[in-house]
């Protein structure tokens, strides 16, 4: 059972999504400053993917992946219409609600420059964040561990630390010397975090391919938290990657006039996290003829679908870009829910 989330829902799962290239889920063409094609970022500035872009992504692939838009009475055709719903040509017709619910996926850490060449950011807003959303769905060991981490930080702010890190090695330069990272810190103002680690080194166990978990213990002691008031500004702005892309007449291979544009991008190795919820089919039709009757009915058989029954993970091109080596994200599922 769910507990705190104890009502049309009785199965909940938690998402980790590592990026394995780096992202780019847009807005559509707008304005972030001076770049024509920004990413989605939350109402903070924190970049995000909205759960509208997700759901479309997964569904997306299934519908492909089983070859829905030729013969959509396919038994696996069928039940991604159970669990997502009508398409949007078919509500008038087939009225009904899909059976699962996607969130936002919102951002744990993101990747960076650092004295040892490469660290997490994060800040103490994204690990509140965490910590509700995780309460909720019941994931009480990751919980406890980012609310000790962030009761660690906390007690420091009030000290006057501006500036913690999960171990010295996050800022050991390849000289053997301390760096403070973009130098808006000073050494004085510098604390360690031992939670802070143990708590990353949790995620990134989860999170992380085998073929690199040697790089986790690594990793884990490399996050630096960033305070409440520079946060947005560095890892909303500073930490994404922005380029400029231009098309080409093929004829002439020559730059079309006028055909320049800036494009943001989430750097790979970024971390987000968000949720899939369950409930019991709406369309009884359709769950009698497959036999799927409560929301972890309908969870296995998105599992399956995934091609993830023997397993926890799965691939997923997320965001526009795909066809240069955009968006490929490594999605990660555990099980959530407390008695």
């Amino acid at each position: 059972m769910l507990g705190d989330l104890a009502g049309i829902y009785d199965k909940a799962t938690l998402i980790l999504a590592l990026t394995i290239t780096p992202l780019h889920v847009g807005t559509g063409r707008g304005h972030e400053g001076f770049v024509d094609l920004p990413i989605q970022r939350d109402k903070y500035g924190y970049p995000c993917i909205w759960s509208s872009s997700f759901k479309g992504a997964l569904r997306s692939s299934l519908t492909l992946r089983y070859g829905c838009l030729d013969n959509a009475s396919l038994r696996e055709c069928e039940i991604i219409k159970l669990i997502f719903g009508p398409e949007k040509e078919e509500v008038a017709l087939k009225a009904f609600a899909g059976s699962v619910s996607f969130t936002d996926l919102k951002l744990l850490a993101i990747p960076g420059p650092c004295g040892a060449g490469v660290c997490l950011y994060t800040s103490e807003h994204l690990l509140e964040s965490f910590i509700a959303f995780t309460d909720a769905l019941g994931m009480e060991n990751l919980k406890d561990k980012a609310r000790e981490a962030l009761e660690d930080i906390k007690a420091q702010w009030e000290r006057g630390i501006k500036f913690i890190v999960s171990s010295s090695e996050a800022l050991i330069g390849q000289t053997g010397a301390l760096v403070i990272p973009v130098g808006i810190y000073k050494e004085s103002e510098l604390k360690y975090s031992g939670k802070l680690y143990e708590f990353y080194k949790a995620i990134l166990n989860e999170v992380m391919p085998d073929s690199l978990k040697s790089t986790v213990e690594e990793l884990a002691r490399k996050v630096i938290v960033i305070d409440k008031s520079r946060a947005p500004k560095i890892i909303g702005h500073k930490l994404i990657v922005q380029t400029t892309r231009v098309a080409l007449d093929y004829r002439t291979k020559k730059v079309i006039i006028g055909a320049l544009w800036s494009e943001e991008y989430v750097p790979e190795f970024a971390i987000f996290y968000g949720g899939i919820l369950c409930s019991k089919p709406r369309e009884k039709s359709l769950a009698e003829k497959y036999g799927i009757t409560s929301g972890e009915d309908v969870f296995n058989r998105l599992r399956d679908l995934l091609r993830v029954s023997n397993g926890r993970h799965f691939y997923l091109f997320l965001g526009g870009l795909e066809t240069i080596g955009r968006g490929l994200v490594r999605i990660v599922l555990l099980q959530g829910g407390r008695s």
